[in-house]
């Protein structure tokens, strides 16, 4: 027997924008306001590594998320590794996809770089505050967009209306900063890779400045032409 015809779940504009617009109002009440800086690619694609080398973020826009982990971060968490101090911290980020297109209507740089949805590669700032005066400089954290997912809320009412922004601690390789904002251009100034602190000092994990690695290394190693696998001094 066929369904009831005086309920369409698939055609229904109305009731698709009523759903649409409860989501963005739940989103507004329990959400934050966190900063969305969309990556822009330079002409050195790395075919090798499939990654720009040279990207760079120029933009941060403000858009209302709700934050999906409400007790704490996941993923493998803080690490002591050979490297020194990793963090590896995921979350996930629920947005309204009706507040994304209004984001990208109401900036024309968003248009002009081809963006039509949240990216992978593109950031998050999550500028939390922590009230202990042990850390009164601590501010927010930096994740990258490893995957957007649409299907999260499967068709409700025969329509999509969010994405899930799963993300991961970014790691800073040399980027370039220049958002206008701040808090978040000087996050980079010395190499710090997750953590934005004004007044405290947190280890950096930059990996990429490697010049002091070399110039300790010129002291042990030969690499000159006649001894091309290096000679211990």
């Amino acid at each position: 027997m066929p369904t009831n015809p005086y309920f369409d779940h698939y055609h229904n504009t109305p009731e698709q924008n009523l759903m649409a617009d409860l989501i963005i109002e739940t989103i507004k009440f329990y959400g934050k306001d966190l900063y969305y800086i969309p990556r822009t690619e330079s002409a050195d694609w790395d075919q090798v590594y499939g990654e720009d080398p040279r990207k760079s973020f120029d933009n941060a826009y403000i858009l209302e998320m709700y934050i999906k982990n409400t007790e704490s971060f996941g993923g493998a968490g803080d690490l002591v590794s050979q490297f020194g101090l990793e963090i590896r911290d995921q979350t996930t980020f629920q947005i309204s996809m009706r507040r994304f297109e209004e984001l990208i209507g109401e900036n024309p740089g968003l248009t002009a770089q081809g963006i039509t949805r949240p990216r992978e590669g593109d950031l998050i700032y999550f500028d939390f505050v922590r009230p202990d005066p042990k850390f009164p400089g601590a501010k927010g954290q930096f994740f990258e967009i490893l995957f957007v997912e649409a299907e999260a809320i499967h068709y409700q009412l025969g329509a999509l209306h969010t994405y899930d922004l799963q993300c991961e601690t970014f790691v800073y390789s040399s980027e370039t900063f220049d958002t206008g904002i701040l808090e978040i251009d000087s996050a980079f100034a010395n190499g710090f890779s997750s953590y934005v602190l004004t007044g405290n000092t947190m280890p950096s994990s930059n990996t990429a400045d490697n010049q002091k690695i070399e110039d300790e290394a010129a002291g042990y190693l030969d690499l000159s032409d006649t001894s091309p696998f290096g000679d211990y001094s």
